[in-house]
């Protein structure tokens, strides 16, 4: 893992190096919100559960959404398509 990320691994890390790392990574990282009380749910349902961790669950949540998005997006090619065909014949 990156040394950007050490703090996830339970390793202290200054801010002032943190930020440094930060600036020189390929990859600037997003400030995402999500509500405290959903959060909250979801930490509990995986802390009772035991099974799988918010990592896991925030990559397949990503995942199922890029996949509907590319669905959303050849679903719509295929209609332009269809109506080009169809303008295009008569």
């Amino acid at each position: 893992m990156p040394k950007r990320f050490a703090y996830l691994e339970g390793q202290k890390v200054r801010r002032k190096e943190a930020e440094k790392l930060q600036a020189a990574a390929l990859e600037p990282l997003e400030t995402v919100y999500i509500r405290k009380e959903t959060l909250r749910a979801v930490w509990r349902k995986l802390h009772k559960g035991r099974d799988g961790n918010l990592n896991e669950l925030m990559e397949d949540l990503l995942h199922r959404w890029l996949n509907e998005q590319e669905q959303k997006t050849s679903d719509l090619m295929g209609v332009l398509s269809r109506q080009k065909s169809q303008s295009g014949g008569e």
